[in-house]
């Protein structure tokens, strides 16, 4: 067998014993000395990534920061002897992006006579400003080309996976740390680990490449058949050090070819039983294959074999023109289609054939073979034919007819309309066949032609009165007689109508009907309230409505004068509105108050003309209603529209603040970021400490500040369930001190826990942490370092005779305290309050907010006791818990 690897010799270096190995330099590969900078490559290395050697031997890797990784990785090669690499490297400007999967190893490079590092690369995806495109090298120890995907992998002598590519990873489910901590032979069928124990004795023993089949268990459970490739990297000696091992997934492969042999067969049998005709032809017109279809068409005998017959050397394809197109679809090596009318012998009649070339191309761009596809449509001509000239004797007898004259199919699309009906609709025949009554009127008056129409499909016939939107936007009623046809033998189904315009009749009857009812339906009739007065305020008539709301009738009411329904104090506004007409001001509007049924207080909405007769004022009419509903509702809605502006800039300035103490933190945390990252080595352990516990100290500030905007948000919403239950007091207060302990040793804070095992609370579990979290937080924040909180609780006492059994808890500080300007500010929405800590720790002041909220939620109230250096003490209600068995 050809060896594989051959007698290059460079040094490997393990645990700094220098030992002579042997490797295979046809593979793409690359070397680094001390300084990083590449000193020599493969020509393969230098194909596969499109660039030149002399511009590769310029390329040092610390001058881009993104090889920082694979840096590290080189000098893992240099102090362990091997590593490995998997990421992304930037080799110059024009490479912007190179993923490797690499072996590194510390080499002695008898040509530069120093030692270095020689990295061979196991599979790259190359991005160039070029190419444009992502290109992905499958590249293995082998060199071997696959249809599929190869996952790579590096074992030590034993089998041991000391390198796993994301390949391997999705083949097995397993992951790298998961490889290298596992049996060899753990993920092999138990029935195939001989051949792999196997394969690694032929490999220790001298063999250099093999090849082997077997089966590997997926983390799942499943089956999967590989085949892998095994190369030996040796000392001098001849003892093995690693293989690698180059994997191929063998179940998915055999899937698709199963499953092309089924599609095969199955779109084999679909072709040959095909109306249409279908053939394949050679490039010289030999017929290679010929369905049932076409060999009828062509008039081929069943006996005679195609491989005696030549599409081209048929007289009549020649003579018809299909032969030039056979050739022009060879030439130009593009589909050809068309129709053409042949006569196959003198004793057929003329066929009408339609044809179709596809050309079908090999892998270098050459014509291997053109499918031939003929469709006979000489009966479809034939139907056509016919049917036009119905078509035309039908259309000259229906334009006759001087009324519009329509037919509908059965989805109540225009099929036929003559002369008339295409005038009356006022849109070009073409516009209008094959569209519905949805297309061409409004709906309210398509809905009514279809429901008539399914009355003709449902009853054979009707007639019906309808209003109907002419071409030019008018209205018309029309009267339509439809019937139906039923069209044999198909039982197609179509409505045959006529329509006549009767829209100058109904004009006439509505008018004549209008003027007898005008004034009775505006004045007796009318919504508002009506009457008239004499020109003093005698009221001289009144319309229903009017009588009807007042419960009177007219005889009483025309007893009356105007000014006896209107409030006392409105008697001098209602003479300046009167006089004010009288002097020329017309059809005034005004709110007046007034007396309603059993003198109630309402408000009416007036509009004022005036009555007269000969060109002088005899009398007022009025029309007004009662707004007094809407006067109140719309006050209503002016205060609400005040208290929602009010709750609006409440909202806005809450979320502003919120907006404000969310960005400040990532600011920070982005800037200490940076600074450390551009100074990580040059910086001292304990100056990254003190960064890292800026970066910490910001996070955590960040994060409490998210979770009282998550709480707020849900309790705001109501989304935050609430389910008072039975709750130990210090327990609850003993989880919040486990949590915020670090917190508080770091300030050297004391916490105690000074709650009676016996109070128990009827409290919301879940609200009573985030409310003790708050506040137990809020007091560690301002109390200095070496200070002390206390945690107290009793029953309240401050509200005797309430029928309440509540307990007061209390959070004590020796903090720095707070003036009464502050105090008072602490628990309103719209003026959030968040000062600096004793350690400058920030905060937005929303954990006391929703602290407050919560304890009202239980029927609670939060106080606070505080004054400038003497600590403050935060104290609220919760209700005792009463065991209902024992109550």
């Amino acid at each position: 067998m050809k060896k594989v690897f051959d007698t290059s010799k460079i040094v490997h270096r393990t645990n700094g014993n220098p030992e002579m190995v042997t490797f295979d330099s046809d593979k793409p590969f690359l070397c680094f000395n001390t300084d990083f900078q590449i000193c020599d490559c493969n020509e393969l290395f230098t194909n596969i990534f499109n660039i030149g050697k002399k511009e590769v031997l310029s390329i040092n890797l610390t001058k881009y920061i993104q090889n920082n990784k694979f840096i590290e990785t080189v000098k893992k090669a240099g102090t362990n002897g091997v590593s490995t690499f998997h990421g992304k490297v930037k080799f110059g400007t024009r490479l912007s992006q190179v993923y490797l999967e690499a072996i590194l190893f510390s080499a002695y490079m008898e040509n530069l006579n120093a030692t270095g590092i020689r990295c061979y690369v196991l599979e790259s995806n190359i991005v160039t400003s070029e190419l444009k495109t992502n290109q992905r090298s499958q590249i293995s120890f082998a060199g071997l080309q696959s249809d599929f995907y190869a996952s790579v992998s590096v074992h030590d002598a034993e089998g041991r996976a000391i390198y796993i590519s994301p390949s391997i990873e999705s083949l097995l489910g397993y992951s790298s740390l998961e490889f290298k901590d596992m049996d060899p032979f753990f993920l092999v069928y138990p029935e195939d680990v001989p051949i792999v124990k196997n394969a690694i004795e032929q490999l220790s023993n001298g063999s250099n490449y093999l090849n082997s089949r077997y089966r590997m268990v997926h983390k799942n459970g499943a089956v999967k058949y590989v085949e892998s490739t095994s190369y030996l990297i040796s000392d001098a000696s001849g003892a093995a050090n690693h293989i690698v091992n180059v994997t191929w997934d063998l179940s998915s492969q055999q899937g698709i070819s199963q499953a092309l042999r089924i599609s095969e067969q199955k779109y084999y049998r679909l072709v040959m039983n095909l109306p249409i005709g279908v053939s394949m032809i050679s490039p010289n017109g030999q017929l290679l294959e010929a369905n049932e279809s076409m060999r009828k068409i062509m008039r081929i005998p069943t006996e005679l074999p195609l491989s005696e017959l030549n599409f081209l050397s048929f007289d009549v394809m020649n003579k018809s023109g299909i032969g030039a197109q056979f050739r022009r679809c060879i030439e130009i090596k593009e589909i050809v289609d068309g129709e053409v009318s042949i006569k196959l012998s003198s004793k057929t009649s003329v066929k009408f054939l339609a044809y179709n070339f596809v050309p079908i191309l090999n892998l270098n761009g050459e014509i291997e073979s053109v499918i031939g596809y003929v469709s006979d449509l000489t009966q479809q001509k034939k139907a056509e034919r016919d049917s036009l000239e119905r078509a035309d004797f039908l259309n000259l007898v229906i334009n006759a007819i001087k009324t519009p004259f329509f037919v509908k199919d059965e989805d109540h699309k225009w099929v036929i309309l003559n002369n008339a009906a295409v005038d009356m609709m006022g849109h070009p025949r073409e516009a209008l066949i094959g569209k519905s009554d949805y297309d061409l009127y409004p709906m309210e008056q398509a809905d009514v032609f279809w429901k008539y129409d399914e009355l003709v499909f449902k009853q054979g016939s009707s007639s019906n009165e309808e209003k109907i939107t002419w071409h030019n936007g008018s209205i018309h009623t029309i009267l339509t007689h439809k019937q139906l046809y039923i069209e044999k033998p198909l039982g197609k189904r179509f409505i045959v109508g006529t329509i006549h315009d009767i829209t100058r009749y109904k004009n006439i009857e509505e008018e004549l009907r209008a003027s007898e009812k005008k004034y009775h339906e505006l004045f007796d009739n009318a919504n508002d309230f009506i009457l008239t007065t004499d020109i003093d305020g005698n009221i001289t008539n009144a319309n229903h409505t009017l009588l009807r709301y007042l419960k009177t009738d007219i005889k009483s009411i025309t007893k009356l004068n105007v000014f006896n329904l209107i409030k006392e104090d409105q008697v001098g506004f209602a003479n300046e509105i009167k006089v004010k007409m009288l002097n020329g001001v017309s059809n005034l509007t005004f709110d007046i108050k007034a007396y309603g049924v059993d003198k109630r207080d309402i408000i009416y909405e007036v509009k004022a003309s005036l009555i007269s007769r000969n060109g002088l004022p005899v009398g007022l009419q009025c029309l007004f209603s009662d707004i007094t509903k809407h006067k109140e509702a719309r006050m209503a809605l002016e205060k609400y529209n005040a208290s929602l502006l009010e709750l609006n800039e409440t909202k806005d300035k809450f979320f502003s603040i919120i907006a404000h103490d969310l960005r400040n933190p990532f600011s920070s945390l982005m800037g200490f970021s940076e600074m450390l990252l551009e100074d990580l080595e040059e910086n001292s352990q304990d100056e990254i400490r003190e960064s890292l516990k800026m970066i910490y100290s910001v996070a955590k500030n960040s994060f409490n500040l998210l979770e009282n905007l998550l709480a707020w948000s849900r309790l705001e919403t109501g989304h935050m369930p609430f389910v008072q239950d039975r709750v130990v007091l210090t327990d609850s207060i003993e989880e919040i001190i486990n949590v915020l302990f670090s917190m508080a040793y770091r300030k050297k804070i004391r916490i105690s826990n000074l709650v009676e095992p016996e109070i128990i609370l009827s409290a919301d579990k879940n609200m009573l942490n985030i409310i003790l979290n708050n506040l137990v937080m809020n007091a560690i924040k301002f109390t200095p370092n070496g200070g002390h909180i206390k945690i107290y609780a009793q029953p309240d006492i401050s509200e005797p005779g309430s029928g309440r059994d509540l307990i007061k808890i209390s959070v004590a500080d020796t903090g720095i305290g707070m003036n009464d300007e502050l105090r008072e500010k602490l628990f309103v929405s719209n003026r959030l309050v968040s000062n600096p800590g004793t350690e400058k720790e920030q905060g937005s002041g929303l954990g006391l907010l929703i602290t407050s909220e919560m304890i009202e939620k239980h029927g609670g109230k939060i106080m606070v006791e505080s004054s400038p250096g003497n600590g403050a003490i935060f104290s609220f209600l919760i209700p005792a818990y009463h065991d209902s068995a024992n109550s």
